[in-house]
């Protein structure tokens, strides 16, 4: 069992959860924690644990008691998938609504879980129903071991920043840094969604964690300010999607602080890999290395060239059996002692015949002057790649853009349009939505 109860005797009265308008300490969690297991206790069948993640403090306390009350907590949104495929995914569960109103559901699900499963995730699989990931006490707590040790400011810190949905797992790095380290948690208001710049600086973050695509759209509103103020975080981290070294560079000197990317599929526990960046070596059109194996993880490379994950940090599948070496698909290059990522080995595009992946499209217009990011977006005719749009932040003209594809692949491979947007949009994940 994850060291819930201990943590909540050693660091009691101070803060675990600052929401902006209010603050919740260790204590306060620990309260509600205890009030919702005791009513699990009393339903000793239902061994899973749906609850609704628009309240975070609602979830966290859901989350304490289930692992207190050794069930396993299923985040869930109906942004994400339907109800009903919970029910023929799970058995007997116990639901959460938005109220925090519990009740009993029967479903016809097959599934078992072990003693020690903390939380189940659900990805959207490639049948098109939900793929359920188990994740052990033993996952997390290698996990924590790893990170921590990779990264040992978290020791130190004080405030760290809380901007992913429970439905994400980067959200469950936070939390249990924060857990083990008794950290304060701070989750941005709506207001202050819309200019995290002041976020960051009124909370005095000491340890950053978003997606790049989050990164980029601050800094992208920084300079719709017009603002050369600096904005103060010793450590920033970034994962979920690839970290261009233009972004990298430009976080870097926005903030005065280090950089990290870690990377890791859900099925290996939040990340793997790591690496720290050498700010004064990185240039602008280089790659970003994704690093190397932290804790007790393993990597190898496939024939095929996807990078397998080994150790005491797989997880399993709901419905499946455990793998000695999981398989990221996701390609991977070795330079040296560390790891790049290349792109994914069934996400390649086919376009006029070209096979190409979108990292390396979206690498060509980053190196054009004047673009600050840029994300791919597919063209689809009956199914099939008919071209692509390019979407841009920065104020290249786009018949640069456009020349750099034609100079790069000549001109069978050139965007169909360049659209400019001040900021990506982005899903539960804090990934941008192309």
């Amino acid at each position: 069992m994850l060291p819930i109860a201990k943590s909540f005797e050693q660091f009691g009265n101070k803060v675990l959860l600052d929401l902006g308008t209010r603050q919740s300490t260790f204590s306060d969690i620990a309260d509600a924690a205890a009030r919702i297991a005791s009513h699990l206790e009393e339903m000793p069948d239902a061994s899973f644990v749906v609850c609704e993640c628009t309240d975070v403090e609602r979830y966290i306390s859901v989350f304490c008691a289930s692992v207190l009350a050794d069930r396993t907590i299923v985040p869930f949104s109906t942004q994400k998938f339907a109800f009903d495929d919970l029910k023929e995914l799970l058995p007997q569960f116990v639901y959460i609504d938005e109220q925090g109103k519990l009740s009993i559901h029967q479903g016809t699900g097959t599934a078992q879980r072990k003693q020690g499963d903390v939380y189940c995730l659900f990805t959207s699989g490639t049948t098109g129903k939900p793929k359920g990931i188990l994740v052990s006490t033993e996952n997390l707590d290698a996990y924590v071991e790893g990170i921590s040790g990779f990264i040992p400011e978290y020791k130190t810190a004080k405030n760290i920043s809380a901007v992913f949905s429970p439905l994400f797992d980067l959200f469950y790095h936070d939390l249990l840094l924060a857990m083990s380290f008794g950290l304060a948690l701070h989750v941005p208001t709506p207001r202050q969604r819309m200019t995290m710049a002041d976020f960051i600086s009124a909370r005095q973050i000491d340890i950053w964690f978003s997606t790049p695509t989050l990164a980029a759209n601050i800094l992208a509103a920084r300079a719709r300010a017009a603002t050369a103020e600096k904005v103060s975080i010793p450590l920033s981290l970034f994962c979920g999607e690839r970290l261009g070294a233009a972004l990298a560079l430009e976080w870097g000197e926005a903030t005065r602080g280090s950089v990290i990317n870690v990377y890791g599929p859900t099925e290996t526990t939040i990340s793997c890999t790591g690496e720290r960046l050498d700010m004064e070596t990185l240039e602008k059109d280089s790659d970003v290395s994704i690093g190397i194996p932290f804790g007790g993880n393993r990597a190898e490379v496939s024939d095929r060239g996807t990078l397998l994950i080994s150790g005491p940090q797989v997880a399993r599948y709901l419905h499946g059996s455990e793998v000695a070496f999981f398989d990221t698909k996701d390609l991977v290059e070795v330079r040296g002692d560390k790891y790049y990522f290349l792109g994914r080995a069934d996400g390649q595009l086919k376009i006029k015949g070209m096979r190409i992946e979108k990292e390396e499209l979206e690498r060509v217009a980053c190196a054009v002057p004047g673009v600050r990011y840029a994300k791919i977006q597919t063209i689809q005719n009956a199914g099939l790649v008919t071209g692509f749009n390019v979407l841009i932040v920065g104020d290249a003209p786009a018949r640069l853009v456009s020349d750099a594809y034609k100079q790069r692949y000549g001109a069978s491979l050139v965007p169909s349009g360049i659209q400019y947007v001040e900021e990506f949009e982005t899903g539960t994940s804090g990934k941008a939505k192309v």
